[in-house]
């Protein structure tokens, strides 16, 4: 289970890292789930969509936070037992952990932004049509 929670934090570090945005990442599954669940919360009034916004933020900035932990903590603890990766060069395992724990950072935190700010995540367009949001 370790392994596999390790594998998910190094593929999502390394496509942030890389610069592939959420939007393009999750766009073929999103044609899939969102219009309908769009459809259900386009019909919410405006305040109850703000509150439902403003958690689903602060769920997915706790999840990002909980897995900067986790991946601090594992470089953290490889770099105090001087491990070293030997799947093709040496390299210490500490450099494959602190991007990941970095990456999570900066997603909690641009979370944040819109948790606290103005801003929103939600433009009110489902596909090509307009949601009144």
């Amino acid at each position: 289970m370790r392994k596999r929670a390790l594998v998910v934090m190094l593929v999502v570090s390394l496509l942030a890292v890389v610069g592939v945005t959420w939007r393009r990442a999750v766009e073929p599954a999103r044609l899939l789930v969102a219009p309908p669940l769009a459809d259900v919360t386009s019909q919410l009034p405006p305040r109850i969509h703000r509150i439902q916004a403003k958690a689903v933020y602060a769920v997915c900035g706790g999840t990002c936070l909980a897995f900067a932990w986790y991946a601090a903590d594992l470089a953290i603890g490889a770099w105090q037992r001087n491990e070293m990766d030997e799947r093709a060069l040496g390299v210490p395992s500490w450099i494959l952990y602190a991007p990941a724990a970095l990456s999570f950072v900066l997603m909690s935190i641009e979370f944040a932004r819109y948790l606290f700010g103005r801003d929103t995540l939600y433009t009110g367009r489902i596909g090509g049509q307009d949601a009144s949001i």
